[in-house]
C-alpha cells in the first residue's frame, strides 16, 4: 500500500474519532446513558481494528476480503445507529 493512501486512512479514522469525541463533548451526549452513542464509538474501535488487519496485516487475500466484508458490515450497522438513535440499529 502506497504511503499517500495509508495516511488518508488514518486521517480518516482521526477524523471519525474526532467527531464521535466532539458528539460527546460539545452536545454532552454520554456514552454511557446515551446508549447508542457508546455502541456507535466501540463499533468505530472495532472498525478501525478490522480495517487495519484488512490493508495491512491479514496474512492472505482471503483473510483480507473477509477483515474487508466485516469492516464495510461495522460501517452499516454504525450507519443504522446513527439513523435510528438505538444501539441496536436496525436490529431495534
Amino acid at each position: 500500500m502506497r504511503p499517500v493512501w495509508r495516511g488518508v486512512s488514518v486521517w480518516i479514522d482521526v477524523g471519525l474519532l474526532s467527531a464521535g469525541g466532539t458528539l460527546w463533548y460539545l452536545l454532552q451526549f454520554n456514552p454511557w446513558h446515551d446508549h447508542w452513542l457508546g455502541a456507535k464509538l466501540v463499533l468505530l474501535l472495532v472498525y478501525i481494528g478490522l480495517g487495519s488487519y484488512a490493508l495491512k496485516r491479514a496474512p492472505t487475500r482471503a483473510a483480507k476480503a473477509a477483515f474487508f466484508v466485516a469492516a464495510l458490515s461495522c460501517v452499516a450497522f454504525m450507519a443504522s445507529i446513527a439513523i435510528s438513535h438505538r444501539p441496536l440499529g436496525w436490529w431495534s
